[in-house]
């Protein structure tokens, strides 16, 4: 495959694919975090953020972003780097909310809510 491609090998993987990894990857970390889950949630309500530090770093400076959901699971996921911005950060959190939600026992049975406050997003 090397060969044949000129960057990464999983690009040439389906977008399908690669997103049924991705989610795999959350649900996996979140059994190996040891996080609590949330002692608040009634089994169909989630919660997220997303943060930077420093919070005031310009482009070239290096910062880190955190992104966090809880409710039956809960999980905290860092990204350091110089490209990376605070609503990546909330973007981060919604992400695993919703993918853990999914995954829930009774995301089935429920209508499920996520709390937030990403307003492009609320």
């Amino acid at each position: 495959m090397d060969d044949l491609l000129n960057g990464y090998t999983e690009l040439a993987i389906s977008r399908s694919t690669r997103k049924a990894q991705a989610e795999e990857y959350i649900c996996n970390l979140v059994r190996v975090s040891g996080f609590s889950p949330s002692k608040a949630t009634d089994g169909r309500t989630w919660a997220s953020d997303g943060s930077m530090i420093p919070a005031s770093a310009s482009i070239v400076e290096e910062k880190s972003i955190t992104g966090a959901a809880t409710g039956e699971q809960s999980l905290v996921m860092r990204v350091p780097g110089r490209n990376v911005s605070i609503l990546q950060g909330e973007q981060l959190g919604l992400i695993i909310a919703l993918v853990l939600s999914e995954s829930s026992i009774t995301a089935p049975y429920t209508n499920g809510r996520l709390l937030t406050d990403h307003l492009n997003s609320v």
